[in-house]
């Protein structure tokens, strides 16, 4: 009995959709205090920060509290709209959830709305979560003086007088949306514009090494702000669907290729900010978000060559 609860529970949130009622109904002009959960993923966390921003537009009356993993916690340092951060599992996240009135959990839900599987705009799905309708959809976050300070030491050495290009190509989110390739890009880019520096973002290191590449996981700068100041000194991006895509065309408004497979371009990122894209366009798995089984080949067969000639030719146009 209680395995066929369980699976009735899981049926349920899997037919749930964005545009539920549940999420519609929230009652924000009677409320005063609302809470959000933001999930343990680093891109998702900074679409939350414009979520915050609007919810605050809206409802201007609104105290809003944010509480999730605390590694991630920094991303809404400094951010102007937001009361503080609640630890998870703390006495102060129980008295909190008691006195808000709102409750906004991105926990374990978006995954499994049958709407993320290659239907809206995912920015969509997290305003309609919200109960929000997504007019400003850039990033909030602020790079301190003292963090771009640090960001200068760390890298002008290296950087010179050159442009540098922030890559993240590998994410531990999901293996079908990294590139395995990275070091052959790098060479690739390296060959067609030897002017180029490039800078990897992160927590995995690059396999293999270039003298025109500064690895940060490898080098052990592994901390989001710290990535996040030495990623505003970058000229451009060259990244998978991951955090630093975001970074790079959403926050810094920097040129920026993203490598896409089973994600599709049309509903990632923010369109009004602007990203160029590349695929594999001969793969069975495009669009297919995590739908198809089997070996995930839109990777592994869209080759350096192909994207060091597309950013060559569109991005340093």
């Amino acid at each position: 009995m209680a395995d066929a609860m369980k699976e009735n529970e899981l049926l349920k949130k899997r037919t749930l959709t964005s545009f539920s009622e549940r999420f519609n109904a929230r009652n924000y002009s009677a409320a005063s205090n609302v809470l959000i959960k933001y999930p343990a993923a680093l891109g998702d966390t900074l679409t939350i920060t414009a979520i915050v921003s609007e919810l605050k537009r809206y409802y201007p009356h609104l105290k809003i509290y944010i509480s999730g993993e605390e590694y991630l916690s920094g991303i809404f340092d400094y951010h102007p709209d937001i009361e503080s951060y609640i630890p998870l599992n703390s006495d102060e996240l129980i008295f909190i959830e008691t006195i808000c009135d709102e409750i906004v959990d991105y926990n374990n839900i978006i995954a499994l709305m049958p709407d993320y599987y290659n239907r809206i705009s995912y920015m969509d799905i997290f305003g309609n979560i919200a109960g929000i309708k997504f007019v400003n959809r850039g990033i909030v976050y602020r790079v301190t003086d003292e963090e771009s300070e640090w960001a200068i030491k760390t890298v002008r050495g290296f950087i010179g007088s050159r442009k540098a290009v922030a890559l993240h190509l590998q994410t531990n989110k999901d293996a079908h949306r990294s590139y395995p390739h990275g070091i052959g890009l790098i060479s690739e880019l390296s060959s067609l514009n030897p002017e180029l520096v490039f800078i990897n973002m992160g927590l995995e290191p690059v396999n293999g090494q270039h003298p025109a590449l500064f690895d940060c996981p490898g080098q052990r700068i592994t901390g989001i702000r710290g990535q996040i100041a030495i990623a505003s000194l970058c000229d451009y991006f060259i990244t998978v669907d991951s955090a630093f895509f975001h970074v790079g065309h959403n926050l810094f408004n920097k040129p920026t290729l993203v490598i896409t497979g089973i994600t599709n371009p049309a509903l990632i990122g923010n369109p009004a900010a602007g990203f160029s894209w590349i695929r594999n366009e001969n793969s069975e798995f495009l669009d297919s978000y995590w739908q198809k089984p089997g070996v995930n080949d839109s990777m592994t067969g869209l080759l350096p060559v192909a994207i060091a000639g597309k950013f060559t030719e569109e991005i340093l146009k």
